[in-house]
């Protein structure tokens, strides 16, 4: 597999600008700075992307189950780990990456939304769950909401949650 770079200047016509050989296939990434992230069965890799044309890999971090998606908060990343829930890791220093938390979930966690200090996790089969993050290390379940179906993505605005389930989008004061 390859990470690849593109140069969209000219969005009708975009040019790949570099490459890496990677590991596995990735089905999520994040960007912070000039550092990115991709995650993929078997770990999340970061990339150095200050020169786009020399994309390089310069951490890995291996995680206990096939991965969905990664969410950047700060120095963290939340990692939707799939069957075994939620993986938090520090990533200030993306060659050191490590884990500080791992959260277990009745579902498969396949999307986190991070918002302020909590953390919204479409959970499939398991419903929304809502972490407070206060203590990144030790993440607290503050709320629940199953019986939706299998929930694949949540986004928050003001005070609602919107969560697509299936065929269905459910609102949900929080």
């Amino acid at each position: 597999m390859l990470f690849r770079s593109f140069d969209v200047q000219d969005p009708t016509a975009p040019s790949m600008v570099g490459s890496t050989r990677v590991g596995g296939n990735f089905v999520g990434a994040a960007v912070s700075g000039s550092t990115g992230f991709g995650v993929f069965a078997t770990g999340m890799s970061a990339f150095d992307l200050s020169n786009p044309a020399a994309p390089r890999v310069i951490g890995f971090l291996p995680l206990p189950a096939t991965a969905f998606s990664v969410t950047l908060a700060g120095s963290l990343a939340f990692i939707a780990n799939g069957e075994a829930g939620i993986t938090i890791a520090e990533v200030a220093d993306a060659r050191a990456m490590r884990q500080l938390a791992q959260i277990d979930t009745p579902g498969v966690a396949k999307r986190i939304l991070i918002e302020g200090s909590l953390a919204f996790v479409a959970d499939g089969l398991g419903g929304l769950r809502i972490l407070d993050l206060t203590n990144p290390r030790a993440p607290l379940l503050v709320g629940a909401l199953g019986q939706l179906g299998d929930v694949q993505s949540v986004a928050v605005a003001g005070r609602h949650a919107y969560i697509s389930a299936g065929t269905n989008i459910f609102v949900v004061n929080v």
